[in-house]
């Protein structure tokens, strides 16, 4: 039998010296793994695949019914304190207008003024409260960090989205207005790398074309190999990240 031919030719170097590394295409911005800071059933899903969004832009809700009736209750507790405040404040003005003090006991007095003073602190107490109520209302909308598109939506309307980190993000999205080639270089050819050289992409399985690559920036840390070039090779390989 025939030796059988490779569907495609392996790449050539454009290059008399060169070294190789295998390389993954992601967004300008990497890959953003959206998450919530409070857990709850979701109630609504904002966006599908594909969408592009504004920094800012609602992604998914949560349910907030709780949060609404506790704010009710505030805004209804604020009022009432107000009217309690204006009460004691008149009760107060009608002790401290008398000209002759003899008239009003020191007690009676210290009583008006006290009050007064402590509605006006409930006021701001039940106003801490209320924003506080409100800023809670704001975090059960996750927004998005950025102006991007959409890559993956992993949360649907009637699911439980539990805060922290989970291994499969509720979202992710990227800026693809511009993309970066993330290329792996064995760490024993770190020292012959250089920003200032001309370097190229391959496709794999398609050698015919290729992509010209301009330097962006060296990832500092060395970390453990995870693209495979072929099976077998040591998974303790380090490899720095261009």
């Amino acid at each position: 039998a025939s030796p059988r031919s490779p569907l495609t030719m392996p790449p050539v170097a454009p290059f008399e010296n060169t070294i190789a590394g295998i390389g993954v295409i992601e967004p300008k911005s990497e890959l953003i793994a959206i998450g919530t800071e409070l857990s709850g059933v979701v109630r609504h899903v904002h966006v599908d695949v594909g969408d592009k969004v504004l920094k800012n832009a609602p992604l998914f809700s949560l349910d907030q019914r709780a949060i609404d009736a506790e704010i009710a209750t505030l805004e209804a507790v604020l009022e009432s304190t107000k009217i309690q405040a204006e009460d004691s404040s008149a009760q107060f003005r009608t002790v401290n207008e008398i000209t002759d003090k003899r008239a009003v006991s020191k007690d009676d007095y210290n009583r008006r003024k006290y009050a007064a003073q402590l509605t006006m602190s409930r006021i701001t107490e039940v106003e801490g409260q209320l924003k506080q109520a409100r800023t809670t209302k704001e975090r059960l909308t996750v927004m998005s960090p950025i102006d991007g598109t959409v890559l993956d939506v992993n949360i649907r309307s009637g699911e439980f989205a539990m805060a922290g980190i989970i291994s499969d993000p509720l979202i992710r999205l990227g800026d693809l207005s511009r993309f970066h080639v993330r290329v792996e270089f064995d760490e024993e050819d770190a020292p012959l790398l250089s920003k200032d050289s001309s370097a190229k992409a391959y496709q794999r399985g398609d050698t015919s074309k290729t992509y010209p690559l301009s330097f962006v920036r060296f990832e500092p840390y060395i970390v453990p190999k995870q693209n495979l070039a072929v099976a077998g090779q040591r998974v303790d390989t380090r490899v720095v990240q261009v």
